[in-house]
């Protein structure tokens, strides 16, 4: 550290020849002094002082004040005092550091330690203004022990730093300065009371935002402690992936987002407001689950998806694109009959693609049907392609589609001579008729009929259905005879009129109708109808049927003068022989299903087995089949992580397969859960 020596006040006079010498250090020093403090009206004797204190040092009062002119700094174990009353005047920029020894100011209230700027003279010009100087800086390498200041005041510099120390810092007062009155990193425990702040940048004692992992002890009193940003006592929580990373317009995905220390999350955000996200049972200390979903016009590019934990926030990018391009096959299911011919189908697109996309397909079981050609390219803009499948041999197989730009699907195949061409396993309503059509026919079956009804004539008669029925009721007329039959009854209906009757039958009637007529009878029968209808007419007979029907229809029609005219919004009738599945439930299994799966049908062998293709995710056990062999229990598991794919349910007793009556009923989906 450099001194110089002490100055007294001057006063200037004419030199004799013997003072000259002294007369020019005087003056020398005094321009020197000047040149520290700044012009002022008034100078007095200062003890400069700068560089580094490697040896235990004291500023005493007799010196007072001392100049800093440059940075100070305590190495070497040093120890700097500074007695009561002391004055410090500090130059422009300087600082008074300690790097490794301590600091002790210890002053009084009548004696005061005061360290300011070095325009804080008397008559100063100009006056002295924060940030005229430096910092008091408190290193890691402080003797925490040794420092100490006490009834010190600081005025005009930039403030006090503690980085990694701990000093006694007891009835401080800081004034004017240009930055935090204190500021302190998340390793310092400075400890104190009586501390007052007024005119600093902060009347407080700043905090940084960070992660505090140490023991600290925030022990100052009389000024508050202000933490300037997100403050984690602690290892903070981290979000480091989140997959998948990126959601499509209009569509949701399930992700999950890793990282530590992720226990309890509270609430989850996205910060694009087409973008919404929920969490999900099943979070970790490493991971959270969230199913997240984005509008069809959800905003595209990068967005913030932000969970609040127990921990703290953590903050994960995620990208929303345009709509997922999706691969598809038509017709789905496919059915072919085993005949060697080829036939046509398509891979299709969602969406036109910006770019060209290159499909493969392929079958599981080559001895049961081919496709080709093995792949073809999906144009940019285009969305199909055709291919070609040829059904060999009969059983089920699958069809898999994949592509290297593009998600694969699957979907089963079903070779089967049941079908004359390929199919989607829906089929149209099938009229048929026998013989002519020529004019409207005379007769006419017209009834408002709330459930099925039957009648019945025989014989050259004329006979009439009309009224209210709630329940069953039989009418009979034999020969020439008249039998009227009318009332709300409680049985079914049949009307039978054998010879040359006329029967009228008047009912509103609540269970099924059929209308017969044999011979050269003329009957009408018309309605709105909300089950089964049969109308048979044998004979020369003239008869229309007309209504609009809810139910399964079949018309039959032999001989001349017949006409259907009808609305059906109904399935067709399909007949089948011997053992038959026709329905499966539930059809529908969520990711991490865990129950048993139903089959319904007829006839089903009591040693029937089960299979499920593909099988990726799900696990069946062994199937229980009920005594009149009309419905088989299979214990079933779906893994959460299991494909969400179709699945193609299968039945075979021995090594022959079992039908389903719709082929389309075997097809379980494995969806979200």
């Amino acid at each position: 550290m450099r001194t110089t020596t002490p100055l007294v006040p001057i006063r200037l006079a004419i030199a004799t020849a013997c003072g000259y010498a002294r007369a020019r250090w005087v003056v020398a020093g005094f321009v020197a002094l000047m040149a520290g403090f700044g012009a002022s009206g008034d100078a007095i004797a200062a003890t400069s002082v700068s560089g580094s204190i490697t040896a235990s040092t004291t500023w005493s009062t007799s010196q007072s004040p001392y100049l800093v002119t440059a940075d100070v700094t305590i190495d070497n174990a040093a120890t700097l005092t500074i007695q009561p009353g002391v004055v410090v005047n500090v130059g422009a920029g300087a600082n008074l550091i300690v790097n490794s020894g301590a600091l002790n100011a210890t002053g009084t209230t009548a004696t005061p330690i005061v360290i300011t700027s070095y325009r804080d003279v008397a008559s100063p010009n100009p006056a002295p203004a924060p940030g005229d100087w430096g910092q008091i800086k408190f290193l890691a390498g402080t003797l925490s022990a040794a420092t100490t200041l006490d009834h010190v005041t600081v005025k005009y510099g930039t403030g006090m730093v503690v980085t990694g120390a701990s000093p006694a810092l007891n009835n401080l007062t800081l004034l004017n300065n240009s930055g935090p009155a204190i500021s302190i990193d998340l390793n310092a425990s400075p400890t104190g009371s009586g501390l007052s702040a007024s005119g600093n940048g902060l009347n407080g004692i700043s905090v940084p935002a960070g992660v505090m992992l140490g023991n600290v002890s925030w022990a100052l009193r009389g000024i508050p402690y202000v933490v300037t940003g997100a403050l984690s006592v602690g290892q903070p929580p981290s979000a480091d992936s989140i997959a998948p990373n990126s959601v499509a317009q209009g569509s949701s995905v399930d992700a999950l987002i890793s990282g530590s220390r992720l226990t309890n999350p509270e609430s989850v955000s996205v910060a694009n407001a087409g973008v919404t996200a929920t969490l999900q049972a099943g979070a970790a200390d490493t991971s959270i689950p969230v199913r997240i979903t984005a509008t069809a016009n959800a905003p595209l590019g990068t967005t913030n998806v932000t969970v609040q934990v127990a921990a703290g926030i953590v903050t994960i990018p995620l990208n929303v694109l345009p709509p997922s391009v999706i691969l598809g096959v038509v017709p789905s299911p496919i059915a072919v009959p085993p005949d060697n011919a080829p036939r046509n189908f398509l891979v299709t697109l969602s969406r036109a693609d910006t770019v060209a996309n290159t499909v493969s397909v392929s079958v599981d079981s080559t001895s049961l049907a081919t496709v080709s050609p093995a792949s073809a390219t999906i144009a940019a803009g285009q969305t199909q392609v055709t291919f070609q499948i040829t059904g060999k041999v009969a059983g089920q197989t699958t069809l898999r589609v994949s592509s290297s730009t593009l998600a694969g699907t699957s979907v089963p195949v079903y070779v089967t001579a049941d079908f004359a061409g390929m199919n989607a396993a829906r089929s149209p309503l099938v009229g048929v008729v026998v013989g002519s059509l020529p004019t409207p026919p005379q007769s006419s079956f017209s009834t408002l009929l709330a459930s099925p009804q039957l009648g019945v004539s025989v014989g050259s008669t004329v006979q009439v259905f009309q009224g209210t029925l709630a329940s069953p009721t039989v009418g009979v007329a034999v020969g020439s005879a008249t039998v009227p039959t009318t009332g709300l009854l409680a049985s079914p209906i049949v009307g039978v009129n054998v010879a040359d009757a006329a029967a009228p039958f008047t009912a509103l009637l609540a269970s099924p109708t059929v209308g017969i007529a044999v011979g050269n009878a003329g009957a009408s029968y018309s309605g709105l109808l909300a089950s089964p209808i049969i109308g048979i007419a044998v004979g020369n007979a003239g008869s229309s049927y007309s209504g609009l029907l809810a139910s399964p229809m079949m018309g039959i029609v032999v001989g001349a003068q017949q006409q259907f005219a009808y609305s059906v919004t109904s399935p067709t009738l399909g007949i089948a022989t011997g053992p038959t599945a026709f329905a499966v439930q539930p059809n529908a299994l969520p990711a991490g299903f865990n129950g048993t799966l139903s089959v319904q049908g007829f006839a089903l062998p009591a040693n029937t087995v089960v299979s499920v293709s593909p099988s990726t995710g799900i696990t069946l056990g062994t199937p229980q089949v009920n005594a009149n062999g009309s419905s088989i229990a299979i214990p079933i598991t779906v893994d959460t992580a299991a494909p969400l794919t179709q699945r193609l349910l299968s039945l075979t007793t021995g090594a022959t397969p079992l039908r389903f009556a719709a082929p389309s009923a075997a097809i379980v989906t494995v969806t979200a859960n």
